[in-house]
């Protein structure tokens, strides 16, 4: 099984892939990669040979495209843009948070 979480440099998205990965297997399937999306990623990321890691923005559909393959099983959408983040700059929220979710 093929997994993807967007926001997977995030907190909680960094969280969940280590979680999955300590598990192994999701839904009863094993997993056979999991690609983590996001603009930075955190030091420290489990040397798992089937972790991966894409830099970009999910809100750009062709990035979008690439990033997520079809025959992916799962994806957690974890990108967002938040609180008073999404209020100070609302294009970029409405961008990555709905744009990001379409996509």
């Amino acid at each position: 099984m093929k997994i993807v979480i967007t926001g997977g440099g995030g907190f909680i998205g960094f969280k969940l892939a280590k979680a999955l990965l300590a598990r192994g297997t999701l839904a009863a399937e094993k997993i056979a990669r999991l690609t983590l999306i996001d603009q930075a990623f955190p030091a420290g990321l489990p040397g798992d040979p089937r972790l991966t890691t894409l830099a970009g923005d999910i809100s750009d559909p062709k990035f979008a495209a690439r990033a997520i393959a079809p025959d992916t099983a799962s994806v957690f959408h974890l990108a967002a843009v938040v609180s008073g983040a999404a209020e100070a700059d609302f294009d970029l929220g409405m961008r990555v948070n709905l744009q990001g979710m379409r996509n």
